[in-house]
Formats: C-alpha cells, sequence, structure tokens
C-alpha cells in the first residue's frame, strides 16, 4: 500500500522550525520569544551575521527557533503565535537537524554561530551539537587507556565532552583494541614506573 503524502495541515508533528523578526510590525517578537520558551523543548538564537549571497550584504537579523512536542498540527502552534504568519512556521521531521542548523554547523559556507549564544531548555543539547565524528572520542578514549588512565578517567572524559553515548556504544571496542596492545607489548617497569616498550 502506498503511503500517504505528508499534508502539513492535517498531518500531526513533533517539530516545528520558526522564524522570528525583531522589527517585525505585525507582532511583538519578544512576546512570541516567551511563547517559544513555554514548549517542552525548544532553542532558538539570534542571526544577526547571516549575509546575502547576491550582494554580500548582512541580512535582517532575526531569530531561528525549534520547539519540540506533542504531535500537534500546524494550525494548533500558529494560533500560539499572533500575529505570526504560516509561512514563517515550518514542520520538520529532524530536531538534531533543525539544531545543527541554529549555528549553520553543516554549512561552513555560511557565518559560523557559537554555541554559547543559543538560549535552550535541552538539557542533552551538546549530542546534537558534536563537531567531532565518534571515531574521534573512541580514538581519544583509546589513547587514554593506552596512556594508563582508569576506566573511571575515560568515563570521565566521555561525561565532561558530552561523549558519553560514544563511550557507551564502543566500550567493548574501546576495551578489545587497548587489551590487545598491551597483550602485544612487553612492558619495560622500574620501580613500577613505564619507561617503554621491548
Amino acid at each position: 500500500m502506498a503511503r500517504k503524502a505528508f499534508d502539513p495541515l492535517v498531518s500531526k508533528r513533533r517539530v516545528f522550525f520558526i522564524e522570528l523578526y525583531p522589527d517585525s510590525e505585525s507582532y511583538n517578537c519578544d512576546s512570541l520569544l516567551k511563547v517559544v520558551e513555554t514548549f517542552p523543548e525548544y532553542a532558538y538564537i539570534l542571526h544577526d551575521m547571516d549575509v546575502k549571497v547576491e550582494t554580500g550584504e548582512l541580512k535582517k537579523p532575526h531569530y531561528h527557533c525549534v520547539v519540540r512536542t506533542n504531535p500537534s498540527l500546524l494550525s494548533t502552534i500558529l494560533n500560539k503565535f499572533p500575529g505570526l504568519t504560516p509561512n514563517f512556521i515550518e514542520v520538520s521531521h529532524e530536531f538534531k537537524w533543525c539544531l545543527r542548523y541554529l549555528l549553520h554547523l553543516d554549512d561552513s559556507e555560511k557565518f559560523q554561530y557559537s554555541s554559547d549564544l543559543i538560549h535552550h531548555n535541552i538539557v542533552d543539547i551538546n549530542l546534537y551539537l558534536r563537531v567531532q565524528p565518534e571515531w574521534f572520542f573512541v580514538n581519544d578514549m583509546i589513547n587514554l587507556r593506552l596512556d594508563g588512565q582508569s576506566w573511571k578517567d575515560v568515563f570521565n572524559y566521555s561525561c565532561r565532552n558530552s561523549c558519553y553515548d560514544v563511550f557507551r556504544r564502543n566500550l567493548g571496542v574501546i576495551s578489545l583494541v587497548t587489551t590487545e596492545f598491551q597483550n602485544a607489548c612487553e612492558y619495560k617497569e622500574y620501580d613500577g614506573e613505564f619507561i617503554g616498550f621491548e
């Protein structure tokens, strides 16, 4: 059976991407940002360094807002934002992509905003905003173990760098690689201090 086409007017979604302009005459931007802050999960940022590709001039400052909520119709969300027209609310399937767009993380041609500028209530937002690929963290954790760090130190590294999910998924690989390396090498020790391999 063919899948029904998505119709934003009758289909419920959880993720909405909203654009607000501080100088709008049809709504009060500060009031609508307060509405954004009422959602179970939200994030927003002021884009004031975006450039028009055609002219190289700065675009008007504007806010990009991402909200995630219980499944809702676009009309229900729109009703929460008096004065905002439907063309400023986009229904999205990808929460992660929306959050990354706030900083332009996946488009190096655009101005790269700092994550410090995001206003949000998302506890694990750094999981969505990671720049380094998973292997980068796995390699660091392996090197920590090979440098004699304890598993607790590796765990603490994963918490500090918001990559506990990587630690958890790759614990077996990290353990296997470090054990294999340690078994393949003869340690030279002098009074309990590591001084090299044979």
